[in-house]
């Protein structure tokens, strides 16, 4: 899934680069939404879902910063970063699976969209588990932005850090 992610990422910032992204943009918020989409489909179904799905996301954004959001994904510089952001979760990742990822004293909570599938849940929860005082969430009502489906979930486990209410390792 990450390397998808990269080489659509690598896409979008050719896309971007030659004003495709502006157009597609433009027409979203314009009131043309469906011309986007027929366009990502020659891309297949997993472009198309996934774009889909971040308008959605987006959408939940306040109004007032779409341009921004409009104005930034039109460069290919926001491309370029997101597929290095996906190629650093994937060299994390394998840290996770090995335990290394998190000192055991760290307290953490860690957070999960109730949209996930049960093998990224289990993860989730080893990475909780792996910290001595740390525990995990699952945010039963979010998708990829729990802070905007679940805001209180995210205040909640803020809180727990600061007040110290996250479970302490025995001394």
């Amino acid at each position: 899934m990450l390397r998808g992610g990269r080489l659509l990422s690598r896409i979008g910032a050719l896309l971007a680069n030659v004003g495709v992204v502006r157009a597609c943009l433009a027409l979203l918020t314009g009131g043309a939404p469906g011309a986007p989409r027929q366009f990502v489909r020659i891309f297949g179904p997993t472009a198309a879902r996934t774009l889909e799905r971040l308008v959605g996301e987006v959408r939940k954004l306040p109004e007032e910063v779409h341009p921004l959001v409009q104005a930034l994904w039109c460069q290919p510089k926001c491309f370029h970063a997101m597929a290095d952001h996906l190629l650093m979760l994937e060299r994390d990742r394998a840290q996770v699976a090995v335990g290394d990822a998190v000192p055991r004293e760290i307290p953490l909570v860690v957070i999960s969209s109730g949209a996930q599938p049960p093998e990224q849940i289990a993860a989730h929860r080893m990475l909780a588990e792996n910290s001595l005082c740390g525990y995990h969430v699952i945010a039963a009502r979010s998708t990829h932005w729990v802070q905007f489906d679940e805001p209180e979930l995210v205040v909640a486990a803020v809180r727990d850090l600061v007040e110290s209410r996250v479970p302490r390792p025995e001394s």
